[in-house]
């Protein structure tokens, strides 16, 4: 009696353990291995581009934090000079630096190398004389 009791727990043990083997028959069948593939293969596939635009993104990231630092700097250069030429002194300097100007009452006095005027005219006056020369 004792044996027909755990019978029917035994037996339906066996059959679910039968079951398991079917479902691994059918999941290691080639058919199933061949779709498993190429569901590894398009993951694969899709990994990869995802990994080449993290590796683009971070590139781009990169120039951009580099030209927002230049930008930071040229930015500081610029209020700088803003600020200078804020007051009447900057202005002139930046006008005298840039344009051949003088205020009333000055004089500009331009220096010139002697040695360099004196070649000068006197290669003007060799070549003015050599054309003469050729017409007399």
């Amino acid at each position: 009696m004792l044996a027909l009791e755990h019978a029917p727990h035994y037996t339906r043990t066996m059959r679910e353990f039968q079951g398991g083997k079917q479902y691994r028959r059918h999941l290691y069948s080639f058919p199933a291995l061949i779709v498993l593939i190429i569901v590894t293969f398009l993951l694969a596939v899709s990994v990869w581009g995802l990994y080449q635009k993290k590796k683009y993104a971070q590139v781009n990231l990169n120039e951009a934090r580099s030209r927002v630092h230049e930008l930071e700097e040229r930015k500081a250069q610029l209020s700088t000079m803003v600020a200078r030429l804020a007051t009447p002194e900057g202005k002139e300097v930046e006008m005298r630096s840039r344009f051949p100007v003088a205020l009333e009452g000055e004089k500009v006095l331009s220096i010139v190398d002697a040695t360099n005027t004196q070649a000068t005219s006197t290669d003007l006056e060799k070549k003015k004389s050599a054309w003469w020369q050729f017409w007399r």
